[in-house]
């Protein structure tokens, strides 16, 4: 029941919906990579961007994606910095990751990351650009 929960609670506020949208480019192709119940992808589709859900075993195309929206998933992911690098490497060269602040481990979260190792973004090309209240921007640095 809590990763169920975990999954659809975040999605349903509408003005966080509205948050991300303002950082998309007209048109922008965007992943929502592991959104739980997928709520933020129909979302975003609604709105009329090309969106694509994938879970954890998804191969992702190089350079496609304008945004990639990691929200409450990086905490539990075994290897981290792998996944990381998958992701930074389907960004366009102008391409942000938008993802929720970390977790730490407690009763609650026992399954959840320490550091989940999100340093490992800037190794991959990727800046944090700001911090809002819902979500982090992190912006692809040109190469």
């Amino acid at each position: 029941m809590y990763l169920f929960a975990n999954a659809d609670h975040f999605y349903e506020a509408r003005q966080v919906i509205d948050e991300v949208v303002d950082f998309l480019p007209p048109d922008a192709r965007v992943l929502e990579f592991g959104g739980g119940t997928g709520n933020l992808s129909r979302g975003l589709a609604a709105r009329g961007f090309r969106v694509h859900y994938h879970e954890l075993s998804a191969r992702l195309p190089a350079r496609h994606y304008d945004a990639i929206c990691a929200f409450d998933v990086f905490e539990p992911l075994p290897d981290l910095p792998k996944v990381v690098e998958e992701l930074a490497s389907a960004l366009a060269d102008v391409g942000i990751l938008i993802d929720t602040p970390s977790f730490s481990v407690g009763l609650a979260n026992p399954m959840h990351h320490e550091d989940p190792g999100l340093a490992s973004l800037g190794d991959q090309g990727l800046a944090l650009d700001r911090t809002l209240p819902a979500f982090r921007v992190w912006k692809k640095r040109a190469q």
